[in-house]
């Protein structure tokens, strides 16, 4: 009688026929390779180029937002329109208190170029047309003041004259009269309105 072989299905000592594994594969030690999910980058998938910013091509480029445009013009008409009521209350004050106050060129240039340059924004040419307009302020409330002054002198003399008069009939005197007061403290302070009126525009356009 033969004795069965170590592999023979009728040995009763023979290991079980071996099949695939059962369960879970066995967990991965560190550095080994991990799975990638389809279309991920990796081993045969060549990663995804974009733009700067890491956006795909053929993507959206967020553009920043922008600021309601600004009108030179309107803030051109308008910082002339300031320099001229800040003018004329300036001329009150000093037909009030019978004193000039060069230093107010100040406060005109202050105003004038804050409103150009809120009203205008960054354009390079407002900042000279602020300058400008607080001298403008200046000169009218001078002006002004020199001409009602001059019709409160003459109608305490008896003479019926209008500050319409003075600037329309007698502009020779007003001048003259303006002339009067000028001084080099007057050169200084529109040199400083210049100067303040153009940094405050330049300033105000900027922010």
């Amino acid at each position: 009688m033969s004795t069965p072989g170590p592999n023979s299905p009728y040995n009763p000592y023979a290991a079980p026929p071996q099949g695939p594994p059962q369960g879970p594969p066995p967990a991965q030690g560190w550095g080994a390779p991990q799975a990638q999910p389809p279309g991920a980058p990796g081993y045969g998938v060549p990663p995804q180029q974009g733009v700067p910013g890491g956006q795909p091509w053929g993507a959206a480029v967020p553009v920043p937002a922008q600021g309601e445009p600004k009108n030179s013009a309107v803030a051109i008409l308008t910082g002339l329109a300031v320099a001229v009521v800040v003018g004329v209350v300036y001329a009150f004050i000093v037909k009030a208190t019978e004193r000039e106050f060069n230093y107010a060129v100040i406060g005109i240039a202050a105003l004038v170029g804050f409103t150009i340059g809120k009203l205008g924004g960054r354009n390079p040419v407002l900042p000279f047309f602020g300058s400008l307009f607080a001298v403008v302020g200046l000169l009218v409330g001078e002006f002004l003041a020199t001409a009602m002054l001059i019709s409160d002198k003459a109608t305490k003399y008896g003479v019926e004259l209008s500050t319409m008069d003075v600037f329309t009939k007698h502009s020779g005197v007003l001048v003259d009269a303006w002339k009067d007061d000028f001084d080099a403290y007057s050169v200084l302070f529109i040199v400083v309105g210049l100067i303040v009126g153009f940094t405050t525009t330049k300033k105000a356009g900027d922010s």
